[in-house]
């Protein structure tokens, strides 16, 4: 038997003889959904109703000994905890932090061994901007955090989809945390030390070599199967031709690439922006 069921059992006053109702309620008498009662409206209390199944002493020795163990065992609650919800699978996000790892959170079904879903983790540092940035905050103040916010949805494309209890809905981007972690190390070359990235997601270009040709496709429409309206299938003939225009010299090849681009990033107005290892920047439409 899972703990969960344990738990409801000794908390079930039923099984004292009592009763407690409008522990649920129906908010809609169209959908007829029943929703837990967390303070929403009054419960009642109703001691010996019907017969007891187990005496009172024992019944209330079993409150005292889970009041007891939750005391012992209990964790601040996180104010983002069940609140932030997975747009693919519909799971709830859980927050973790290694010793090496910073503090993210993740769906759940991306952590389970058998899981499937690919959606992108979410660093504390990003959702906390995101909060402040959609409530016109300068610092994170979680009563009103609570008070405003119903739900958090994470989105394959890289956003944040704040639900608000009065209907609105906010939308704000976020690095993800591969992003991230790419902006702490030496960029890592996707062909001779180029990283080419989405100018509308940020996220790097998937390389491929087919035939003894280079192209490039943004990475959300390869591994999420996500539409992005940035410029893809680049190849690196046209990478060239585009470099040998800015830098006016013809004796640029894949071999010395790196030593003059240092990054590039895909517009969606189909246009590169070249950053150049002297610092300058530039940008060059399609070939």
């Amino acid at each position: 038997m899972h703990f969960d069921n344990i738990y409801d059992i000794v908390k079930n006053e039923i099984y004292a003889g009592d009763r407690l109702l409008q522990k649920y309620f129906v908010e809609d008498s169209l959908t007829h959904k029943k929703i837990e009662n967390r303070g929403q409206l009054l419960k009642y209390y109703y001691q010996d109703t019907h017969p007891a199944i187990i005496d009172r002493a024992t019944w209330e020795a079993a409150q005292k000994e889970t009041a007891r163990r939750q005391a012992e065992f209990w964790r601040p609650r996180h104010p983002f905890s069940r609140l932030i919800k997975c747009g693919i699978c519909g799971k709830s996000y859980c927050h973790k932090a290694g010793k090496r790892s910073r503090a993210k959170w993740g769906c759940l079904d991306k952590e389970k061994a058998t899981g499937s879903c690919k959606n992108f983790n979410v660093m504390d540092s990003e959702l906390l901007k995101a909060c402040n940035n959609v409530l016109g905050l300068e610092e994170f103040d979680e009563a009103i955090f609570k008070d405003k916010v119903k739900k958090i949805i994470v989105q394959p494309e890289g956003i944040l989809e704040f639900h608000f209890h009065d209907g609105e809905i906010k939308r704000e981007k976020f690095i993800t945390d591969k992003v991230e972690l790419r902006r702490q190390v030496v960029p890592i070359a996707l062909y001779q030390g180029i990283e080419i990235c989405c100018g509308i997601h940020g996220h790097r270009l998937w390389h491929a070599l087919i035939n003894g040709r280079h192209y490039w496709k943004c990475g959300l429409k390869v591994q999420h199967k996500v539409d992005c309206d940035c410029w893809s299938h680049i190849t690196g003939t046209k990478v060239l031709q585009m470099v040998k225009k800015l830098t006016s010299r013809d004796d640029i090849t894949y071999e010395n690439l790196a030593e003059v681009v240092e990054k590039s990033i895909v517009m969606p107005d189909n246009t590169i922006e070249f950053h150049f290892k002297d610092g300058r920047i530039e940008k060059c439409p399609k070939p």
